[in-house]
């Protein structure tokens, strides 16, 4: 079983004040039946010799809804490529990649903060030590925003830019430093996506002929969210979050630490 009450590494996540100065990044691509990922822990020596040493491994958890497959694979290093079992998995595909303990570790105090006292952590076998953000291979995000940095934005901010060209309507989203180390993260990403739709109703009335790159791709995410969201040519009545969050809906896995 996999569990919960210990120190664990997260994307992005610095709340816990659970770690000095250890960091974890990780990014995931589906390309065709397979999925890419690749990962780095730094600022915490104590957690790469486990990997050298065998006590710990790169890891990626796969679950599809439709047809209740979820497994947990071991991946022979931080970049990895992994064939998927195209004949288990349904129409969409979650990973959450991560770090797993296969003994029991004594994880250094001096690692941690002093939240978890002075004294070394025991990690039962079987913990996630790292764990990354959900990746869905039905990802939308990616065909509305582009991100790019700006490094003259205050840290945790971002700006938005519409489209140029009556052929596109992709925004960029422009972010602080510290944001654009994380463009895999969910929050970052639905932040943006609702700010791309809240400006579709200007995009449309920029583009109201059809024949146009931009016409068609409007027609096709109208399409897409269909009879639930009102149409932005009614910007009394149309609401841009439930738009985005229909286009691209919030992702809320139960934690495997929770079950077998």
């Amino acid at each position: 079983m996999m569990r919960s009450t210990y120190p664990m590494l997260r994307v992005g996540d610095d709340a816990t004040l659970d770690w000095r100065e250890a960091e974890y990044h990780a990014s995931v691509r589906f390309v065709g039946s397979e999925v890419r990922v690749s990962q780095e822990i730094t600022g915490c020596d104590q957690i790469s010799e486990y990997v050298k040493n065998g006590v710990a491994c790169w890891a990626i958890e796969l679950r599809s809804p439709s047809t209740l497959y979820a497994e947990v694979h071991e991946l022979n290093d931080a970049e990895a490529t992994l064939p998927l079992k195209t004949d288990e998995i349904g129409d969409i595909l979650y990973a959450i990649p991560g770090m797993v303990s296969k003994a029991e570790l004594q994880l250094d105090a001096g690692a941690l903060t002093s939240l978890w006292a002075d004294t070394p952590v025991t990690i039962p076998r079987g913990t996630w030590i790292a764990r990354g953000q959900i990746h869905s291979n039905k990802d939308r995000v990616q065909s509305l925003i582009a991100f790019d940095l700006d490094d003259q934005l205050a840290n945790g901010t971002m700006r938005i830019a519409d489209p140029q060209g009556d052929d596109d309507i992709r925004f960029t989203v422009y972010l602080a430093p510290d944001l654009y180390q994380h463009t895999g993260d969910r929050t970052v990403r639905h932040t943006a996506l609702a700010g791309a739709f809240a400006r579709l109703p200007r995009i449309a009335r920029r583009n109201p002929e059809p024949g146009t790159g931009a016409h068609r791709q409007l027609a096709a995410i109208a399409e897409k969210l269909g009879e639930h969201v009102a149409s932005w040519e009614n910007e009394d009545d149309y609401d841009p979050i439930l738009a985005a969050t229909c286009f691209e809906p919030l992702a809320v896995l139960p934690e495997l630490e929770e079950s077998e």
